[in-house]
């Protein structure tokens, strides 16, 4: 019974270390378009205010699967 306690015991903590890696660490967030597909995309602007891109992408091409999830420091 105690190794079943301390199996689950440390199945936890090691997803909690992982939650708070990928926090930490950025994953958690949108992933920056620019970065993924640097071909596609270029910043004309940015401040802390504003970012303008540049998008182009030709008839025919994809680009990588990105995200888009609420910003809920812009909601505010």
């Amino acid at each position: 019974m105690k190794r079943v306690a301390h199996l689950i015991a440390g199945m936890l903590l090691g997803a909690l270390a992982t939650l708070a890696f990928a926090v930490s660490s950025g994953a958690m967030s949108a992933q920056d378009p620019v970065k993924l597909s640097p071909q596609y995309y270029k910043v004309l602007l940015e401040n802390d205010q504003v970012r303008v891109l540049e998008y182009r992408l030709k008839s025919g091409e994809k680009e990588p699967t990105h995200s888009h999830p609420s910003n809920e420091s812009m909601e505010n």
